[in-house]
């Protein structure tokens, strides 16, 4: 007790120096001060210190006999999950404790009449190895077999040249393999593959002007198909239409992907099938056609960011005026207009519309009827006012009285008036709706009418399966985009 006095008014000495405070003396029952005053105190920690060390080393002694210190606990646990880990643990994952567990295996001493004692290693360990190798073997031999199933393998389609944003994200758009439906085919950008493949298709684009990108003709297969792929009308092609004179494009396809109902495979924007899935896929409870009939309260929309880039987008703008300055009461939206939209955003604004504004950027082009028909239009809920097909053309693929066609009217200010009268009748106005009623034909695969190119690429997998082989050749694809099926030269313009 007289210790522990002694070593607390030692550090209330030494703190009262360090504030720079005057140094009280010392108790009464202590020695006076003196001159060797430092030395006794230090002399007296150090042996506080030795003390108190010796009582600590004691106590942990005392309590490792009994068992019950942490520690020494807490290292058993550990030794003990290390063990149940190592039981557990996978061989066939990791090679590294493979080969330890063979370099140490377990062991059981036995003894022998010999040798005395000898040290034989369980056998069930060296099973699960034994099993372990079989595994690895099997996976070998399949590789090594792997040759002999190059029969069984997809065919492969070779997208040697898309669209710019598909090829820019060809990871999500062109790199995958079709349904089985369609055949399984493997879709892919992969040029290493033009030998192997059994479809190649190639995207008329505007850089065909730029260089010629063109398979190397001595790399053919006689049993390959060469698609020519084209989804823009001749208006926005037909600046570089003389590259596809070129004796490299003629005659090397087989086969024509357009949105020409002439095509060998269509590449749809729509289709009515396709339209009639759509809406009763939204109007089961029959209700969703009568929300959207109360919502409407605007006349005619339209969105167009292509204000004159061709003849047709010039002559759809100086129409469109044309029926404003006759009275028509258009929402505008897009960057003709400095009013900028999101698609959702946009939905919403078509359904609560009457007519939408379908006006194409071309001018009579064969079978040209966008998605600004079948999207906008008809999945929006709206009736599609048409300007730019012929009206042949539009009958041709949409529902009769589903839409209303510029060219029935002869100005502006007639047509004006007519939707004004829609407007002001209902009955007469969803008879334009009544064809969303008609029955479905089931017995159309879903891939076969979906607008989209995943769709279209697997139609021409079900053509790498039909029989006979497709042996024909186109002799021209100039000739079959720029030379058939025109009324006049304003889809040139």
């Amino acid at each position: 007790m007289r210790t522990i006095l002694f070593v607390s008014t030692n550090f209330k000495i030494i703190n009262a120096m360090k504030k720079g405070k005057k140094i009280p003396r010392l108790k009464s029952h202590f020695r006076a001060r003196s001159r060797g005053w430092k030395t006794r105190n230090i002399i007296s920690l150090f042996l506080s210190g030795i003390i108190c060390y010796a009582l600590s080393k004691r106590l942990k002694l005392s309590i490792r006999n009994h068992g019950d210190f942490p520690s020494i606990n807490l290292k058993r646990n550990e030794i003990g999950r290390t063990r149940v880990y190592q039981e557990k643990h996978d061989l066939s994952d990791n090679m590294n404790a493979i080969e330890n567990y063979v370099i140490r295996p377990p062991k059981i001493i036995v003894e022998d009449k010999k040798d005395g004692i000898i040290e034989e290693i369980k056998t069930e360990k060296f099973k699960t190895i034994k099993n372990i190798d079989m595994k690895q073997k099997s996976a070998k031999e399949k590789v090594e077999n792997f040759s002999s199933l190059e029969d069984t393998r997809p065919p492969i389609i070779l997208v040697w040249k898309a669209m710019e944003y598909q090829m820019r994200n060809y990871k999500k758009h062109l790199e995958y393999f079709s349904p089985n439906e369609c055949g399984g085919c493997q879709v892919t950008t992969n040029r290493s593959l033009v030998r192997e493949c059994s479809a190649l298709v190639h995207f008329n684009a505007p850089d065909l002007q730029k260089y010629m990108d063109v398979p190397d003709p001595k790399t053919r297969n006689p049993d390959q198909i060469y698609a020519f792929w084209s989804r823009e009308t001749p208006s926005k092609t037909y600046k570089f239409r003389k590259t596809l004179q070129d004796p490299r494009f003629d005659p090397i396809f087989n086969l024509t992907m357009n949105f020409r109902v002439d095509a060998d495979i269509i590449d749809y924007f729509g289709n009515i099938e396709y339209e009639l899935r759509f809406f009763q896929t939204k109007n089961r409870d029959g209700i969703w056609l009568k929300k959207i009939m109360k919502r409407k309260n605007g006349l005619a929309i339209w969105a167009v960011s292509n204000c004159n880039s061709t003849y047709g987008a010039t002559e759809r703008m100086k129409y469109a005026k044309s029926l404003i300055e006759a009275g028509l009461n258009l929402t505008t939206y897009g960057d003709c207009f400095n009013n900028r939209y999101q698609s959702r955003t946009m939905t919403q604004e078509i359904m609560r519309h009457r007519f939408y504004l379908s006006f194409e950027n071309s001018v009579h082009c064969p079978d040209y009827v966008s998605e600004k028909f079948w999207r906008n239009g008809f999945r929006g809920g709206a009736v599609p006012i048409v300007w730019g097909p012929r009206r042949e053309d539009v009958a041709k693929q949409a529902p009769p009285h589903s839409y209303i066609h510029t060219e029935d009217f002869e100005t502006p200010e007639k047509l004006v008036k007519y939707l004004n009268y829609l407007n002001t009748n209902d009955t007469a106005y969803k008879e334009y709706h009544s064809w969303r009623f008609r029955p479905v034909d089931n017995t159309i695969s879903e891939y076969d009418i979906e607008p989209n190119h995943k769709s279209t690429l697997c139609r021409l997998c079900k053509k790498i399966f039909e029989k006979p082989r497709i042996h024909k050749t186109i002799p021209s694809v100039y000739k079959w985009l720029y030379e058939t099926r025109y009324s006049d030269d304003l889809c040139f313009k």
